[in-house]
């Protein structure tokens, strides 16, 4: 109830009292006996201005709801000259409430201004028509997206579902007890036999049901026994995963429909069956075939390698189907570099000679790993013209000998000057 003070006196408006009553269509009126308490809020904070526990008289003559007390103060029952302030009415509902029975309020603001009080004559002010209902649980809504293939030995994702109240503001929480899964996919479809494991889980990775059992996916249904708690005015996501057994035949279907049994104010409840829009068949995932060059063929040790990849599609994949999501280069010194995606050009320095075991491994989108592995040999030549000379040429037993080191000496590959000497 938005109320404002439009008149041309001076003063300001203070709120005494509502009166309301219920005039819903009396087949259909909501009985007294279940309402617990009704109340008068504030609507920019639901501060609470008055409030009824005793209802008796509601839906006849209309019942006074005082504005005050505990909490209230006279600035807030009060709306300054020409302003204005908004009232909601709020019903507390008790247990056992019969569905389709109405609630339709009007009601009466008694106020005084200037000294005097109002209304002189009655207006009032006529709110919507509520129906109770019971508890509706949850509605699912099938938002898989889109997929193609599933893989022999793999788990795959091949359902989303969006769950949600089926009744904005029911105040019952949700207890997911069963779920059912079905395979409506008509022509050569995957059955019990193919399939090693069914899982479901929230969006967010938290494990709802599991079953390896599987029976009836064709029939009545795989039928996955669950705990799962959804408080009130939550909606969710659930993901249906099916990790299928290796020796499963290429091009089977599969369109997984889902049925979610729940429970919610005693009430048993269902979403009914929610079909899938996406079928998946059944395919082989071979790992991609890898191979990489390097330059300089035969480098010095201390020239830097260029490592250029050269990833493709096995022959017997569609090609682009299967996205490489991790690459690491593995250098044979300890060194490593990792990227997610595919690999991409590296260059690497060694600064030392001998053999080393490159190895470039890659990941695809469905967990499947390839690798190629080649020996690279740095050269490093050794030092020539390694000699020295000593003085005196003949010396006694108790002179001290000076040894000097040949300025001949050179590395071919290198700077003599990095090298180390030990005598």
């Amino acid at each position: 109830m938005r109320l404002a003070d439009g008149d041309h006196n001076p003063y300001p408006v203070r709120l005494r009292s509502v009166f309301v009553r219920n005039t819903a269509e009396a087949r259909t009126i909501l009985s007294e006996v279940y309402i617990k308490a009704i109340e008068v809020r504030r609507a920019r904070d639901q501060k609470v201005f008055g409030r009824a526990t005793t209802v008796a008289g509601l839906n006849s003559g209309g019942i006074s709801i005082s504005l005050g007390g505990t909490g209230v103060s006279e600035a807030d029952l009060t709306i300054p000259d020409d302003d204005e302030l908004e009232l909601e009415i709020w019903v507390t509902l008790g247990s056992g409430v019969p569905k389709d029975r109405a609630l339709r309020l009007e009601g009466v603001v008694y106020h005084s201004e200037g000294g005097l009080l109002y209304p002189g004559r009655l207006e009032w002010l006529i709110g919507p028509t509520f129906t109770t209902r019971a508890a509706g649980g949850l509605v699912g809504t099938d938002i898989t997206g889109r997929g193609s293939w599933i893989f022999a030995g793999a788990t795959s994702l091949v359902q989303r579902i969006k769950l949600e109240p089926r009744y904005p503001n029911d105040p019952n929480d949700v207890l997911l007890t069963q779920i059912i899964i079905k395979n409506a996919s008509a022509a050569t479809p995957i059955g019990d036999g193919h399939v090693s494991k069914i899982e479901v889980k929230t969006a967010e990775g938290s494990l709802v049901a599991q079953i390896t059992s599987i029976s009836g996916l064709l029939t009545t249904g795989v039928k996955l026994s669950c705990n799962y708690l959804v408080k009130a005015g939550i909606s969710l996501i659930l993901e249906v995963y099916f990790t299928l057994k290796p020796d499963v035949p290429v091009g089977r279907k599969l369109r997984v429909e889902t049925e979610v049994k729940q429970r919610s104010d005693g009430l048993d409840l269902t979403t009914g069956p929610i079909r899938s829009e996406v079928e998946f068949t059944t395919a082989i995932n071979y790992p991609h075939v890898v191979d990489f060059s390097f330059t300089p063929r035969s480098p010095r040790w201390d020239e830097t390698v260029t490592f250029t990849p050269n990833v493709t599609d096995d022959p017997r994949d569609p090609v682009n189907r299967d996205s490489i999501v991790y690459s690491r280069w593995e250098f044979g010194d300890g060194k490593v570099a990792e990227q997610d995606g595919p690999p991409e050009t590296v260059r690497h320095t060694y600064n030392k000679g001998g053999k080393f075991t490159v190895t470039l491994l890659v990941r695809d989108d469905k967990g499947l790993e390839s690798k190629a592995s080649k020996e690279i040999t740095l050269a490093n030549q050794p030092p020539q013209g390694v000699d020295f000379d000593w003085s005196p040429k003949a010396p006694k037993w108790s002179d001290t000998i000076t040894f000097t080191p040949s300025a001949a000496i050179r590395d071919p590959d290198g700077d003599i000057r990095a090298a180390t000497f030990r005598w």
